[in-house]
């Protein structure tokens, strides 16, 4: 016991005197080591995005991929069977204190000033991206700490071990199994051992062969796996023809290529095409090789290669400028989003739950629900403002005859994501209304929810505890939108005559013909629609009321509610039920003073159903909850 008391005092004198010596660095660890420790607890148990989806269910079969390869799911596979995913993203985090331990220590030995050296270890130990980057199930943080380890073992002594060198190499080539980008790190490995092991030629090639050989043995042993699954010799799959078509797709000159290649040359100019980004070429539904993947067998994957090489010899400078020029951005770019890549704001913490769009082109957004729409909201970049509603049309026939009403644009085709045609028209407003025919369905996103023992079903979960995952609530669809306006009459015959929608609920004050609000639902005759679709409310503010989001269930209402709550954004009014309508209500108010509600439940009518003509102190009330508050019905964002 006296024994290893003194080794532990020991040990600790060492602490108190090596932090002394090497306080600078000792701070920044200090400082990085609590960044990463709150970045712990607040993202537990870890981040994730698209491929850490990919990685995950991976780890299973543990296949070989060349976009995403096996090596991190391995990791994944291990930390799953002995502990779990948040011990995975503290093992990455110590993997990242661990580099700046290793890039000070690395320049110690070669005779840099401590105060320089803890500068050049600053940015891996306080970086707040490095730090988000070891929080997510991604490959980067097990890359970057073998990456930095061969470096260590070739630069460590001024005449490295032939043992340092073929393991260093050997390491390099794991990393290949980890990130594909790997390849390239033997290039920079053999050009170093050449520079340095040994004075003599026969010394340096020497060691350039072991590091080589090192690297090829991971990588031949990870070919072959391939070559077992996928018919490829290689450390790659078939995507890297589809980045490489990506790429070219950006600089090509479609008119000096071969025919062969017109289905997958792009339209648009070379400034537009490189706004939208290689990505958006290799993965999107809107790239002309999307179309073409479609056809059975490798056709598609030969033709991607053929299209990338034809580029890179044909045009090899504008190719090699596009590369170089994405590769500049990365040092050069003062953190903000660059045309054509991922916007910066996926690289930075969260401070709310991510929502990714459904779709995207360089000036909108394209925002879906769980239903079958490609889309249900647009967002277009520039100044914050309402544009304008936007309805389904039922058939195509419909679509033709709205496009003969005064002030319609005629049927356009659609070339935005979800496709389709539409009509524009001008309501007396000044808003667009967009009638569309032909969009894009998507298979729904399904959404687990309980049953409820409760009513004629007591037992409808019996067996099965009620849990409630915490978070948003999970939107289907847009149900309805409200305007503001002081020409009322106008307006409400406006949408009654151009799009045939019929009065639910007139509301009067006073007298039975003093209107000061009109709920109006869709005429699908014997066919049950919700409620309303337009609500019409006379007000001397002329604006955008609120959106109304359909949610899973009330459950989905009341879990959001705390979420919302949870993020502090601005509570306009609810929780209730409404009276016209029936619907169980949540009101909150977006950064930009946007209203949205969510709600679950409604009444459904049809024709059969006919109209009412109500009184506001029992319309605008609710059967359970508050009143609504002046700040709530005053409200009109333009």
């Amino acid at each position: 016991m006296t024994a290893a008391r003194n080794v532990v005092g020991r040990g600790l004198r060492r602490a108190r005197a090596g932090a002394r010596t090497h306080w600078l660095f000792a701070v920044l660890l200090a400082v990085g080591a609590a960044g990463r420790v709150l970045a712990l607890e607040a993202y537990r148990p870890a981040l994730t995005n698209l491929d850490s989806f990919w990685y995950v269910l991976n780890r299973i079969r543990l296949l070989p991929q060349g976009e995403d390869p096996m090596g991190y799911s391995a990791v994944i596979k291990v930390f799953e069977g002995a502990a779990n995913l948040f011990t995975l993203a503290a093992f990455q985090h110590l993997l990242g204190l661990a580099t700046g331990v290793c890039v000070y220590t690395l320049l110690l030995r070669f005779h840099v000033p401590k105060t320089l050296a803890a500068v050049a270890s600053a940015p891996i130990l306080l970086d707040a991206y490095q730090w988000q980057m070891e929080e997510y199930i991604l490959s980067d943080s097990v890359f970057l700490a073998l990456v930095t380890g061969a470096t260590a073992l070739l630069a460590w002594r001024g005449r490295t071990s032939a043992k340092a060198v073929a393991a260093a190499g050997v390491i390099l080539g794991a990393s290949v199994a980890v990130r594909s980008v790997g390849e390239v790190t033997v290039a920079p490995a053999v050009l170093f051992v050449l520079w340095v092991c040994g004075p003599r030629w026969t010394t340096r090639v020497r060691s350039a062969g072991l590091v080589l050989a090192g690297f090829l043995l991971p990588v031949l042993l990870y070919a072959w796996d391939m070559d077992a699954h996928t018919g490829q010799f290689t450390a790659n799959s078939g995507t890297s023809a589809a980045m490489m078509y990506g790429r070219a797709a950006t600089v090509v000159d479609c008119a000096s290529m071969p025919a062969k290649f017109a289905p997958i040359c792009p339209a648009g100019t070379v400034a537009q095409r490189r706004a939208l980004g290689p990505d958006y070429f290799d993965n999107n539904a809107g790239s002309p090789i999307s179309t073409y993947r479609l056809k059975p067998g490798p056709a598609a994957t030969a033709l991607e290669r053929q299209f990338a090489y034809y580029v890179m010899e044909h045009q090899p400078v504008a190719f090699a400028q596009s590369v170089g020029r994405d590769f500049a951005a990365l040092f050069f770019s003062p953190r903000q989003d660059v045309p054509g890549a991922t916007p910066i704001a996926r690289w930075q913490f969260f401070t709310g739950y991510p929502v990714w769009a459904a779709d995207r082109t360089p000036t909108a957004l394209f925002m879906r629900g769980t239903d079958p729409p490609h889309h249900i909201h647009v967002t277009e970049k520039g100044d914050s403002k309402f544009v304008g509603f936007a309805y389904h049309a039922a058939s195509e026939d419909d679509l033709k005859r709205l496009a003969k009403a005064p002030g319609a644009t005629g049927v356009e085709h659609l070339d935005e994501p979800g496709g389709g045609q539409r009509v524009r028209l001008t309501e007396p407003n000044g808003y667009q209304i967009e009638v569309i025919y032909g969009m894009e369905k998507l298979a729904p996103i399904p959404v687990k929810r309980q049953r409820v023992n409760s009513g004629p079903e007591p037992l409808a979960r019996a067996g099965e505890l009620m849990r409630i995952k915490k978070g948003p609530s999970t939107v289907k669809r847009i149900a309805h939108g409200v305007l503001n306006t002081p020409k009322f009459e106008e307006t409400l015959a406006w949408f009654r005559d151009y799009l045939g929608f019929i009065c639910s609920d007139d509301v009067y004050a006073g007298e039975k013909e003093h209107l000061i609000g009109s709920f109006n639902r869709l005429d699908c005759g014997d066919n049950y629609v919700d409620h309303h679709v337009f609500f019409l409310l006379r007000h001397e503010k002329t604006g955008l009321n609120h959106l109304s989001f359909e949610v899973q269930d009330i459950d989905d209402v009341c879990i959001g509610h705390d979420y919302l709550v949870q993020c502090g954004y601005e509570h306009m009014w609810g929780i209730g039920r409404h009276v016209l309508g029936s619907q169980v209500y949540d009101y909150w108010a977006d950064p930009w003073g946007r209203v949205h509600e969510h709600w679950a439940d409604s009444d459904r009518l049809n024709l059969a159903n006919g109209s009412n003509l109500v009184a506001v102190e029992e319309a605008l009330i609710s059967q359970w909850g508050e009143a609504p508050p002046e700040k709530f019905v005053n409200h009109a964002s333009v």
